[in-house]
């Protein structure tokens, strides 16, 4: 693999190293996909490939998922210029990419959410934020604290 080099690093000094381990545990590295499956411009028989590709498409064989993830709230928000709004790398990887039906949710996070905007500004921004008694009670330990 051309990338397999931890320390590989493109011209503006951003890391391209791919994980070959990881890789050949995601679900594309089990179907033994090759990388320009995925990176359609980028041929073995042209060498070094450009340093900036397309980004994937994953409706190329995704068309079904693709389409439904237009529908959804980070879909509708992509396509009205939401640029932070979640893509499917987001939950399912770029070189270890995780099955659509598996542990996926714990590649999402609560410190992978953009700032608040209008759109998320109602979203509680810590899990103590979700239980207001335990929130309040932790002040007023933190305060009582504080006091002595």
């Amino acid at each position: 693999m051309c990338h397999a080099a931890a320390d590989a690093k493109g011209a503006g000094g951003k890391s391209i190293a791919v994980d070959g381990a990881k890789f050949g545990a995601s679900v594309h590295g089990e179907l033994k996909l090759k990388c320009t499956d995925c990176h359609a411009d980028v041929s073995a028989d042209r060498l070094p490939h450009p340093e900036k590709l397309k980004p994937v498409n994953c409706a190329t064989c995704h068309e079904k998922a693709v389409k439904e993830y237009a529908g959804t709230v980070h879909g509708v928000a992509r396509k009205g210029g939401n640029a932070v709004a979640a893509t499917c790398t987001d939950c399912h990887g770029t070189h270890d990419i995780a099955r659509a039906k598996g542990p996926i949710r714990a590649r999402i996070t609560r410190t992978s959410r953009p700032p608040a905007t209008s759109a998320t500004a109602a979203m509680p921004s810590s899990p103590r934020a979700s239980f207001p008694a335990a929130t309040s009670a932790a002040n007023s330990t933190t305060a009582s604290t504080a006091k002595r």
